[in-house]
């Protein structure tokens, strides 16, 4: 481990440059992070809260991105983010990684997705499938509204949006579906 910038050495006093030119060098990287605007470093601001009849629905913004919170009891899980510079780009992992079902089934005729969130999911799916009809079901209704008036969610003609228990629809829907995914907590 290479310590020459650790400012407690004691050999700093016999190279007189070695500490500044370690401050400028920190200086340099911090400034360097606040100029990328990396999310930590930014202050969350809460757009939208609401206590609907499952849970409280928080919108927070951070750093140019807009996420979607979940919050149960002591902690708060992110359902789906949009990039607000690009929104079209998908900002969490586990969304990309919904989209390995295709591999399977690489021209859906029928989707049926659990959990609407913000929306992510159907509007990628109807930019590259705009063909395929699109069963979206959620429970709650605040989160279909929270979908449609911060994260820009317009259902097309091909997207119909259930608001009910998924359970249900399910038995009824799932046999004909051609493509099915879940994003529920």
């Amino acid at each position: 481990m290479n310590l020459d910038c650790y400012p407690f050495r004691r050999d700093h006093r016999r190279r007189p440059g070695l500490l500044p030119a370690c401050h400028a060098a920190a200086l340099t990287c911090l400034l360097a992070v606040v100029a990328l605007g990396w999310p930590t470093l930014a202050a969350a601001q809460v757009v939208h809260e609401e206590r609907s009849l499952y849970r409280n629905i928080l919108v927070r913004d951070q750093g140019g991105v807009r996420c979607l919170l979940f919050s149960e009891r002591r902690s708060s899980s992110r359902q789906t983010c949009m990039n607000l510079r690009d929104p079209d780009r998908i900002v969490l992992s586990y969304v990309r990684m919904m989209f390995a079902g295709l591999l399977l089934v690489p021209e859906p005729r029928r989707i049926l997705l659990i959990g609407l969130g913000g929306g992510t999911l159907p509007k990628v799916f109807e930019t590259l499938y705009p063909d395929a009809h699109q069963d979206l079901i959620e429970i709650d209704p605040a989160v279909v509204r929270v979908a449609e008036r911060f994260f820009d969610f317009r259902p097309s003609a091909n997207m119909h949006v259930h608001v009910r228990d998924a359970r249900v629809f399910v038995k009824r829907a799932l046999p004909s579906a051609t493509a099915a995914a879940t994003s529920t907590w």
